[in-house]
Protein backbone atom coordinates (compact mmCIF):
# COMPACT_ATOMS: atom_id res chain seq x y z
CA UNK A 1 0.00 0.00 0.00
CA UNK A 2 2.94 2.44 0.08
CA UNK A 3 1.71 4.31 -2.89
CA UNK A 4 -1.43 5.32 -0.99
CA UNK A 5 -0.99 8.58 1.57
CA UNK A 6 -3.39 9.75 4.20
CA UNK A 7 -5.94 12.12 2.28
CA UNK A 8 -6.09 10.46 -1.19
CA UNK A 9 -9.10 9.46 -2.98
CA UNK A 10 -9.44 5.86 -2.97
CA UNK A 11 -12.24 3.07 -3.67
CA UNK A 12 -12.84 0.66 -1.49
CA UNK A 13 -15.12 -2.45 -1.45
CA UNK A 14 -17.70 -2.25 1.08
CA UNK A 15 -21.36 -1.64 2.20
CA UNK A 16 -22.66 1.15 3.82
CA UNK A 17 -26.27 2.42 4.98
CA UNK A 18 -28.98 -0.18 3.72
CA UNK A 19 -26.60 -1.33 0.80
CA UNK A 20 -27.47 -5.18 0.40
CA UNK A 21 -23.88 -5.87 -1.21
CA UNK A 22 -20.36 -4.68 -1.27
CA UNK A 23 -19.40 -2.53 -4.47
CA UNK A 24 -16.59 -0.42 -4.97
CA UNK A 25 -17.21 3.53 -3.28
CA UNK A 26 -15.53 6.09 -3.16
CA UNK A 27 -14.05 7.45 -0.63
CA UNK A 28 -10.69 9.39 1.28
CA UNK A 29 -8.10 7.41 3.23
CA UNK A 30 -7.77 8.54 6.42
CA UNK A 31 -5.10 6.27 8.44
CA UNK A 32 -3.08 3.17 8.68
CA UNK A 33 -4.12 0.40 10.93
CA UNK A 34 -2.85 -2.53 12.30
CA UNK A 35 -3.46 -5.78 11.27
CA UNK A 36 -2.92 -5.08 7.93
CA UNK A 37 -6.18 -2.73 8.06
CA UNK A 38 -6.71 0.78 7.37
CA UNK A 39 -10.02 3.55 7.93
CA UNK A 40 -11.78 5.02 5.29
CA UNK A 41 -14.22 7.61 5.27
CA UNK A 42 -16.85 6.89 2.84
CA UNK A 43 -19.92 9.03 2.53
CA UNK A 44 -19.15 10.92 6.02
CA UNK A 45 -18.89 6.93 7.35
CA UNK A 46 -15.67 6.04 8.81
CA UNK A 47 -15.13 2.49 7.86
CA UNK A 48 -12.08 0.28 8.45
CA UNK A 49 -11.20 -1.99 5.79
CA UNK A 50 -9.03 -4.86 5.08
CA UNK A 51 -5.91 -3.03 3.28
CA UNK A 52 -6.51 -5.49 0.02
CA UNK A 53 -9.95 -4.09 0.00
CA UNK A 54 -8.53 -0.90 -1.09
CA UNK A 55 -7.29 0.73 -4.64
CA UNK A 56 -6.22 4.28 -5.30
CA UNK A 57 -8.56 6.00 -7.23
CA UNK A 58 -7.57 8.95 -9.74
CA UNK A 59 -9.85 10.92 -11.27
CA UNK A 60 -9.44 12.74 -14.81
CA UNK A 61 -9.43 16.61 -14.84
CA UNK A 62 -11.56 18.61 -17.40
CA UNK A 63 -7.84 19.68 -18.75
CA UNK A 64 -7.19 15.87 -19.04
CA UNK A 65 -10.38 15.77 -21.34
CA UNK A 66 -10.05 19.28 -23.04
CA UNK A 67 -6.05 17.74 -24.14
CA UNK A 68 -7.71 14.49 -25.58
CA UNK A 69 -10.57 16.35 -27.72
CA UNK A 70 -8.05 18.88 -29.01
CA UNK A 71 -5.68 16.32 -29.68
CA UNK A 72 -8.52 13.73 -31.25
CA UNK A 73 -11.52 15.64 -32.59
CA UNK A 74 -10.52 16.57 -36.49
CA UNK A 75 -9.44 12.17 -36.70
CA UNK A 76 -12.88 11.46 -35.10
CA UNK A 77 -14.68 13.87 -37.55
CA UNK A 78 -12.84 12.65 -40.55
CA UNK A 79 -12.74 9.01 -39.59
CA UNK A 80 -16.79 9.21 -39.23
CA UNK A 81 -17.19 11.05 -42.33
CA UNK A 82 -15.42 8.66 -44.68
CA UNK A 83 -16.76 5.78 -42.37
CA UNK A 84 -20.59 7.11 -43.15
CA UNK A 85 -19.75 7.65 -46.37
CA UNK A 86 -18.37 4.02 -47.44
CA UNK A 87 -20.24 1.77 -45.30
CA UNK A 88 -23.56 2.80 -45.11
CA UNK A 89 -24.72 2.74 -48.62
CA UNK A 90 -25.19 4.72 -51.39
CA UNK A 91 -27.67 6.97 -49.11
CA UNK A 92 -26.16 7.38 -45.58
CA UNK A 93 -27.53 9.18 -42.71
CA UNK A 94 -26.69 13.11 -42.32
CA UNK A 95 -24.07 13.14 -40.08
CA UNK A 96 -24.91 15.95 -37.53
CA UNK A 97 -21.10 17.81 -36.34
CA UNK A 98 -21.52 20.03 -33.48
CA UNK A 99 -18.22 21.64 -33.20
CA UNK A 100 -19.07 23.61 -29.63
CA UNK A 101 -20.03 20.36 -28.05
CA UNK A 102 -17.45 18.20 -29.91
CA UNK A 103 -19.87 15.55 -30.92
CA UNK A 104 -21.49 13.84 -34.38
CA UNK A 105 -25.07 12.75 -34.15
CA UNK A 106 -27.47 11.16 -36.93
CA UNK A 107 -31.25 11.97 -36.87
CA UNK A 108 -31.38 14.55 -34.12
CA UNK A 109 -29.20 13.12 -32.00
CA UNK A 110 -30.85 9.75 -32.09
CA UNK A 111 -27.24 7.94 -32.02
CA UNK A 112 -24.34 10.10 -31.17
CA UNK A 113 -20.40 10.25 -30.01
CA UNK A 114 -19.32 12.60 -27.65
CA UNK A 115 -16.09 13.08 -25.14
CA UNK A 116 -16.73 10.64 -21.94
CA UNK A 117 -14.63 9.54 -19.29
CA UNK A 118 -14.15 5.45 -18.69
CA UNK A 119 -12.93 3.81 -15.82
CA UNK A 120 -10.07 1.05 -15.93
CA UNK A 121 -9.21 -0.87 -13.10
CA UNK A 122 -6.09 -2.38 -12.71
CA UNK A 123 -4.37 -4.53 -10.07
CA UNK A 124 -3.48 -1.31 -8.07
CA UNK A 125 -6.00 0.94 -8.48
CA UNK A 126 -9.02 2.63 -10.61
CA UNK A 127 -8.23 4.83 -12.91
CA UNK A 128 -10.50 7.39 -15.48
CA UNK A 129 -9.20 8.09 -18.64
CA UNK A 130 -10.64 10.70 -21.48
CA UNK A 131 -12.36 8.29 -24.71
CA UNK A 132 -15.51 8.91 -26.75
CA UNK A 133 -18.70 7.40 -25.72
CA UNK A 134 -21.49 5.84 -28.27
CA UNK A 135 -25.03 6.33 -26.89
CA UNK A 136 -28.65 6.05 -28.45
CA UNK A 137 -31.98 7.59 -27.41
CA UNK A 138 -34.75 5.07 -26.71
CA UNK A 139 -38.46 5.18 -26.33
CA UNK A 140 -39.91 5.00 -23.03
CA UNK A 141 -43.27 4.50 -24.04
CA UNK A 142 -45.27 7.19 -22.69
CA UNK A 143 -49.08 6.47 -21.58
CA UNK A 144 -52.28 7.57 -22.80
CA UNK A 145 -52.31 11.27 -20.92
CA UNK A 146 -48.48 11.06 -21.14
CA UNK A 147 -45.62 11.76 -24.25
CA UNK A 148 -43.47 9.43 -25.28
CA UNK A 149 -39.95 9.75 -22.89
CA UNK A 150 -36.50 8.96 -24.38
CA UNK A 151 -33.33 7.62 -22.17
CA UNK A 152 -30.12 7.78 -23.50
CA UNK A 153 -28.51 4.52 -23.14
CA UNK A 154 -24.39 3.88 -23.64
CA UNK A 155 -23.69 1.74 -25.97
CA UNK A 156 -19.71 1.89 -25.33
CA UNK A 157 -16.81 3.98 -24.91
CA UNK A 158 -13.41 3.48 -26.55
CA UNK A 159 -10.22 5.72 -26.06
CA UNK A 160 -9.16 4.88 -29.38
CA UNK A 161 -10.65 7.45 -31.88
CA UNK A 162 -10.81 4.82 -34.65
CA UNK A 163 -12.55 2.25 -32.39
CA UNK A 164 -15.30 4.79 -31.27
CA UNK A 165 -15.63 5.61 -34.66
CA UNK A 166 -16.40 1.95 -35.39
CA UNK A 167 -18.81 1.55 -32.80
CA UNK A 168 -20.31 4.33 -34.11
CA UNK A 169 -21.25 3.65 -37.36
CA UNK A 170 -21.81 -0.21 -36.50
CA UNK A 171 -24.51 1.43 -34.68
CA UNK A 172 -25.72 3.37 -37.34
CA UNK A 173 -25.76 0.44 -39.20
CA UNK A 174 -27.17 -1.79 -36.85
CA UNK A 175 -29.96 0.52 -35.52
CA UNK A 176 -31.08 1.14 -38.77
CA UNK A 177 -31.25 -2.68 -40.41
CA UNK A 178 -32.97 -3.75 -36.85
CA UNK A 179 -36.48 -3.76 -38.34
CA UNK A 180 -35.05 -5.92 -41.14
CA UNK A 181 -33.94 -8.70 -39.13
CA UNK A 182 -36.71 -8.32 -36.48
CA UNK A 183 -39.27 -9.07 -39.51
CA UNK A 184 -37.10 -11.50 -40.75
CA UNK A 185 -39.09 -14.46 -39.07
CA UNK A 186 -42.20 -13.44 -40.82
CA UNK A 187 -40.83 -13.61 -44.34
CA UNK A 188 -41.16 -17.10 -45.95
CA UNK A 189 -38.21 -17.96 -47.47
CA UNK A 190 -37.68 -20.23 -50.07
CA UNK A 191 -34.96 -22.66 -51.05
CA UNK A 192 -33.89 -20.40 -53.82
CA UNK A 193 -34.15 -16.81 -53.31
CA UNK A 194 -34.84 -14.47 -55.98
CA UNK A 195 -32.29 -12.68 -56.16
CA UNK A 196 -32.97 -10.26 -59.45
Amino acid sequence: MGSIQIGDTVKVFTQVGLMKESKWLVGEYLDDVPDDRCMIQVSGNRIMSNRNKVKKFTKATQEDVDKFVKSEWPALKSTVTLGAEKLLGPNPPKLEINEEEHSISVENGWISIAPSIEERESIIGFIEYPCWSVSIAVSTGGGYWDPPDFDVCDVGSCSNTVNAAQLFIETIWKETNRSFWESASFYEFTDEPNLN
